[in-house]
């Protein structure tokens, strides 16, 4: 990988302009700023890193391991984390367990399955070090404040939803999803979206008003043990699901909606925004989660049976359950 250093004057950026008639020079200035930000802090993450004894690639296999400690994941599992190969991957797994950082441990029924996770060195050597990384984070922010902060990281969700315009490849504009937690960024999308399978699919008379947890995401459902993801493609909300900590281990899982253009086994989208939900239940501890639903959405009743969940009686929820007045059937799944 080569590291941008050097950057076009503005001259030069309008030189190129009257050149190419295809070019927006604001695009185009942005791009490159973001890149050289891009550069200069990858190789400012290794230099730091590099007084700790570890490159980007170990660090970032500690830390993944250590957002849940005790769930240990396959060396695959790793890989796609990471978004690199497996061979990749394989090479930084043997350096950080000569090292006794980590640990491959095999499945107790399929011994062929590996599993890696971390060793008491592995969080020592983290715990050592957090506090200084996420001292040095802060000084690289200090300068913006909170609502920037937010800004940032809206703006850069953007950018990296028209990522597959850069690539060109039409199967990946069509199929590929981006499951991530809710920014208020999306909030409009979000409750357009949600509104539109209710109130034109189902002709569910309900409306934003009567649904105030749409107005205040991060309040209602980003607290405790809870969180609210979406799926994106590209640049837009196509799926929604959350799960709502109501205290005792168990939360409600809430708003699983997807747009009818995204439905179905082939592109995976309410499977992908489960899994994402399920791995986050089990990673917070969560012991079950609860749900209702109405008796129109069939396709999600097969959806959630297919997929572990039983169908339970009103009266055996947790007392904690927000209800909604259109719910009328409910399922349990216990998380393993």
């Amino acid at each position: 990988m080569f590291f941008l250093t050097d950057t076009p004057s503005q001259e030069q950026f309008d030189s190129l302009a009257r050149r190419y008639d295809q070019m927006d020079v604001q695009s185009v200035q942005a791009l490159v700023k973001l890149l050289k930000t891009g550069s200069d802090l990858l190789t400012g993450f290794e230099k730091m890193l590099g007084t700790h004894g570890l490159s980007q690639g170990r660090f970032l296999i500690l830390v993944i391991l250590n957002r849940a400690p005790d769930i240990p994941l396959t060396p695959s599992g790793l890989a796609k984390k990471l978004g690199v190969t497996r061979a990749t991957t394989t090479g930084l797994v043997n350096g950080l367990e000569k090292d006794q950082l980590i640990a491959r441990q095999a499945d107790p029924v399929d011994k062929r399955q590996q599993y890696i996770r971390l060793t008491a060195k592995g969080i020592h050597r983290l715990e050592s070090m957090l506090p200084d990384y996420y001292n040095r984070i802060n000084g690289l922010m200090q300068g913006l404040t909170p609502n920037q902060k937010t800004t940032l990281i809206s703006l850069l969700e953007t950018v990296d939803a028209g990522i597959p315009s850069l690539t060109g490849d039409k199967t990946d504009l069509k199929n590929s999803m981006d499951i991530r937690p809710f920014t208020p960024h999306y909030r409009n999308q979000v409750i357009a979206l949600i509104l539109q399978i209710q109130q034109k699919e189902f002709n569910i008379p309900i409306t934003a008003e009567d649904q105030p947890d749409l107005g205040d995401i991060p309040g209602f459902y980003q607290q405790g043990y809870g969180n609210f993801w979406i799926a994106i493609n590209n640049g837009q909300v196509v799926g929604t699901l959350s799960l709502k900590d109501i205290d005792n281990c168990q939360a409600a899982l809430r708003k699983m909606f997807v747009h009818p253009d995204f439905r179905g086994s082939a592109l995976g989208t309410a499977r992908a925004l489960w899994g994402v939900a399920l791995e986050w239940a089990k990673a917070q501890n969560i012991s079950e989660i609860f749900l209702g639903t109405t008796e129109k959405f069939l396709a999600a009743h097969r959806f959630y049976e297919k997929n572990g969940f039983t169908s339970i009686e009103k009266e055996n929820l947790p007392l904690q359950f927000p209800l909604m007045s259109v719910d009328t059937k409910f399922y349990t799944y216990p998380v393993s």
